[in-house]
């Protein structure tokens, strides 16, 4: 199909301010369940020549490998923590320099933090590390906090830069880091039991919404009253069922409904090479793309060699792009940038040759219609469930899993609340 028509505003263009850049390290910090502590690392990218507090954009990177010893390759790689001796910390959290880049030539000081100690530890526990994560997070938004006060010394790397608005905060993450990010809005609305909660206290700041790029959604906890634009890789082959849409059909009929929630479906992209360290030939440790290749069946879509399939560079921009536009709507209030994330159909041409598919709901929009048990169909139609193990109440069948974000699910063999309609024609 031809393209999409450009929008009045394309936030994939850098801004003009110069950047700087340099890394913190703080003394690392203890958090329930994991019994070695956690490093307190950031990657910070700020504008330079700027005026007043600036807003803060953080970054969390997922789940991934954590060690490697350089020139030994794929079977030296470990998801360790501490390190051995003679190995490595895969710095992740660098994978999103460009994006970082980006928003700090448009005025936003931003920050990647490093969450391998996480990554090391969350195997048994029973939420993936959602709370862990968002512990970490706010960790780093408290030290900001602090440093945006004046009542601690900021490391060199923060003070280069101007001081941050923590009013004005937009969370990033990617995979697991994609649900830590949400669970921490969510935490900062309503404080988690004490004994769960690695960064207890007050919240100092205002998250004015998450961007979440191909994230898993184990706890299924959006956050409604909290905008959110949530990052579809069609040609995701870790987080493959897409389920990171229930962050926006899990919002409808919860809270005001004020807040708008975009999905933004990317065809070609898969889930590693949004993080530059997750993708071959840019990483500093060995990397791979996660779209696993049937050679005797290529995907017309997703293969390699097809014209629809993103390269890394095309891929990564078009992440930059969908990041850069919702921190213009959600933390700028520039209006105009909501045609490219909520069913318009407009195009932001830096993200070409990208394309994007989206819709959204919240933002005051009504449902028109609810699948609920009290709606009665007939004719060429059936009321059914997204989630159930009787194929007669079913939407799809049982080959179909994985097929459609929409029927993404987790553990629950039956969830109620999850309607929709069947169509039937010929």
């Amino acid at each position: 199909p031809p393209p999409l028509p450009a929008g009045s505003v394309d936030p994939g263009r850098p801004g003009r301010y110069a950047t700087t850049t340099g890394e913190y390290t703080l003394d690392p910090v203890r958090l329930p369940g994991l019994s070695a502590p956690v490093e307190m690392r950031g990657l910070v990218v700020a504008p330079k020549g700027t005026t007043g507090k600036r807003p803060l954009a953080l970054f969390l990177h997922g789940r991934h490998a954590t060690c490697y010893v350089p020139g030994q390759g794929e079977d030296a790689v470990t998801i360790d923590w501490p390190c051995a001796e003679d190995a490595r910390p895969i710095p992740s959290h660098r994978g999103y320099l460009q994006d970082q880049k980006l928003l700090a030539s448009q005025g936003y000081v931003t920050v990647s933090i490093s969450a391998n100690g996480i990554n090391g530890q969350d195997g048994d526990l029973e939420d993936g590390g959602a709370q862990a994560r968002s512990s970490l997070v706010r960790s780093h938004l408290a030290r900001w906090a602090d440093w945006a006060a004046g009542a601690a010394a900021a490391p060199d790397s923060v003070r280069r830069g101007p001081k941050a608005d923590l009013s004005r905060v937009l969370l990033v993450g990617h995979s697991r880091g994609g649900e830590g990010v949400d669970r921490a809005a969510m935490d900062s609305l309503y404080p988690p039991p004490a004994d769960q909660d690695g960064t207890p206290g007050r919240a100092r700041w205002n998250i004015r919404g998450t961007v979440l790029i191909g994230p898993t959604a184990f706890g299924q906890n959006p956050v409604p009253d909290v905008p959110s634009l949530t990052v579809l890789p069609g040609c995701d082959g870790d987080v493959s069922d897409l389920q990171g849409q229930l962050y926006v059909d899990g919002t409808r009929s919860v809270s005001r409904g004020r807040a708008l929630h975009s999905a933004v479906h990317i065809t070609g992209a898969n889930h590693n090479y949004f993080n530059s360290e997750w993708t071959p030939g840019q990483a500093q440790a060995p990397a791979s793309d996660d779209f696993w290749e049937d050679p005797e069946d290529p995907d017309p879509v997703c293969s390699t060699d097809s014209p629809t399939r993103l390269t890394a560079e095309q891929q990564h921009r078009a992440g930059a792009t969908y990041i850069a536009t919702a921190a213009r709507l959600f933390v700028a209030g520039d209006d105009r940038a909501r045609e490219l994330i909520d069913g318009t159909g407009r195009r932001a041409p830096s993200a070409d040759p990208a394309r994007a598919l989206t819709h959204a709901v919240g933002a005051g929009r009504g449902a028109g219609f609810l699948p609920d048990a009290g709606v009665r169909v007939t004719g060429g139609g059936r009321l059914c469930s997204a989630v159930d193990p009787d194929p007669d109440a079913a939407c799809l069948g049982e080959d179909a899993h994985g097929s459609s974000p929409h029927f993404a699910y987790w553990l629950p063999e039956r969830e109620s609340g999850r309607g929709a309609i069947a169509l039937d024609w010929s």
